[in-house]
């Protein structure tokens, strides 16, 4: 169930509109732009959903960091720039107890990279 939800969210990361990065390295979260098939909103509510599976592997409690490290690595179609500070972030969280505070530790995560993500597009 985990590694469904969190390939589904990096799929949603393989963004059809990158600008020309060498191809042997994916792009990082700042070298992603806006197109006409891409808005900002979009790239960000990708960003999100990719924070909120990053912050539900770690709540689950049953994945070890290094494993989540793993599936990224493997499915992930940006830079780890983009994904490996939130990975350590995530996981240097304390796991909650009751699935109500889990939930809020997912969304409180993931808000706060959508805010991050729209301020590095607006500047």
């Amino acid at each position: 169930m985990i590694k469904n939800s969190i390939t589904m969210a990096l799929a949603l990361m393989a963004l059809p509109a990158m600008p020309a990065v060498a191809e042997d390295k994916p792009p990082t979260l700042s070298q992603m732009r806006p197109s006409a098939s891409t808005s900002v909103a979009d790239i960000c509510r990708m960003y999100e959903q990719l924070a909120q599976s990053v912050m539900n592997m770690r709540q689950s409690g049953v994945i070890a960091m290094s494993e989540a490290r793993s599936i990224l690595m493997e499915h992930m179609a940006v830079d780890e720039d983009v994904w490996g500070n939130m990975l350590i972030e995530a996981f240097d969280t304390t796991a909650m107890e009751t699935e109500q505070m889990k939930l809020r530790s997912i969304n409180e995560f993931a808000t706060k990279h959508a805010a991050a993500c729209f301020k590095l597009f607006s500047e």
